[in-house]
């Protein structure tokens, strides 16, 4: 334990602690300093009431500290809760947000899957859209080609049919005049 004179008012007092030296002297310093101040505000008074009164103000300072210190720690208390109510809310919204991202980025897969499958059912289909264009292209050829054969049968088909006709003709003439013919020649002479 630290002993320290300090003088106060004229007279010196030893004061005892565990504090520096250079606190408990600032203490005494400021006693004597609050004892001056107290007597000239009033003339009158001797030093033990002084004394008193500077007591009375110091503990009700002392005590409007310690109501203060109170609301301080009370509202410390509040703000220390509010922290964590709302750290506890952050906790609770990044939760949520990371599900999200989850969520999303299964989404997003999904989708990626679908445009994949999508494109390649477009390939397909542009696929088979060419090998029926070069189908159709083919058939179209061929329906030339065979519209072309079909003309030159059907007027091939109708030359034989004048030829048909004309030989028929022929024929019914020859069969005409062989009966004729024969009748000429049955006849008496």
């Amino acid at each position: 334990m630290k002993k320290v004179t300090v003088n106060i008012q004229g007279l010196d007092y030893t004061l005892m602690g565990e504090e520096s030296e250079e606190h408990m002297r600032t203490i005494g310093d400021t006693v004597d300093q609050l004892l001056r101040t107290m007597m000239r505000s009033n003339r009158k008074l001797n030093i033990s009431t002084a004394a008193i009164l500077t007591s009375c103000n110091l503990v009700d300072e002392q005590m409007k500290r310690a109501q203060e210190a109170q609301v301080q720690k009370t509202h410390l208390q509040d703000q220390e809760q509010r922290m964590r109510d709302l750290e506890e809310e952050i906790r609770t919204l990044e939760e949520a947000l990371r599900q999200k991202d989850e969520e999303l980025s299964r989404q997003a897969k999904k989708e990626e899957a679908l445009a994949l499958k999508k494109e390649e059912d477009l390939q397909k289909v542009r696929s088979e859209i060419g090998i029926l264009t070069e189908s159709v292209k083919e058939y179209r050829s061929d329906n030339e080609g065979l519209s072309k054969i079909n003309k030159e049968l059907k007027f091939e088909l109708q030359s034989y049919k004048y030829k048909v006709v004309e030989l028929q003709n022929k024929l019914f003439e020859t069969q005409m005049n062989t009966i004729k013919d024969k009748k000429e020649g049955t006849k008496p002479l």
